[in-house]
């Protein structure tokens, strides 16, 4: 059987899909002492086209390229800057232009979606923050706005990303959990003093002095929201 190898030179030039089957394939085995021969196994095949049967019967100059490529992939991962824009289908998507005009709407979907499986709700959560951009003049644009999560378009993403739109949204979610924390928590103590709901708003007060996390957010959300509809 001949193989055709290949060196991904960035993030770039590898699917989402194909991450997610590297990340699955390697997951469980973190922390143990097969951790490192799976990430190599895994990434060869999921990365370079090179099965697990073939990998170790390389000549020594093709594995160790294979072992630099993965390398610099992995170590590369955590750096990458965000994506302002990407075009799909000849559709050209946009990064949300200003988080302070992001509704709650999109504060409620995001924070869910990121607070469960990160990886695999990828395609959600970038259809929330990128979308088709309406008017663009020099580095200035305007995107669709936000109407609830698309089932087609989350679809379009999960087959059509690439690794550094992710990764590079994924730096950004490192930030952008404080900016969801400090609006929401803003938000859910403006609505609760309107409503006169001093026991809940004592609540949250509580959490806020005590170090609030974004896996707490979710049941804020949910009783902030219920209180506001009463």
């Amino acid at each position: 059987m001949q193989i055709t190898i290949r060196y991904p030179e960035d993030w770039s030039k590898i699917s989402y899909k194909s991450f997610m089957q590297y990340h699955n394939a390697v997951k469980p085995y973190e922390g143990t002492e097969k951790e490192n021969s799976k990430i190599l196994e895994s990434g060869a095949l999921y990365f370079c086209n090179v099965p697990a049967e073939y990998l170790y019967k390389l000549p020594a100059e093709k594995l160790n390229k294979i072992e630099d490529c993965l390398f610099n992939l992995l170590s590369t991962a955590k750096k990458l800057p965000l994506v302002n824009q990407f075009e799909i289908y000849g559709i050209k998507y946009g990064f949300v232009p200003n988080l302070d005009d992001i509704s709650y709407g999109e504060y409620l979907d995001l924070v869910n979606y990121t607070s469960k499986d990160l990886y695999e709700n990828i395609p959600i959560t970038l259809s929330i923050l990128y979308r088709p951009i309406k008017y663009e003049l020099g580095k200035s644009y305007t995107i669709a706005p936000y109407s609830g999560t698309n089932n087609e378009s989350i679809e379009m993403l999960r087959e059509t990303l690439t690794m550094d739109v992710v990764f590079g949204s994924i730096a950004f979610f490192l930030t952008l959990y404080q900016d969801l924390l400090t609006g929401i928590l803003r938000y859910s103590k403006q609505i609760l003093k309107e409503k006169g709901e001093t026991e809940i708003l004592a609540q949250v007060e509580d959490l806020e002095k005590s170090g609030i996390d974004i896996t707490q957010l979710p049941s804020l959300l949910t009783m902030t929201s219920l209180n506001s509809t009463l």
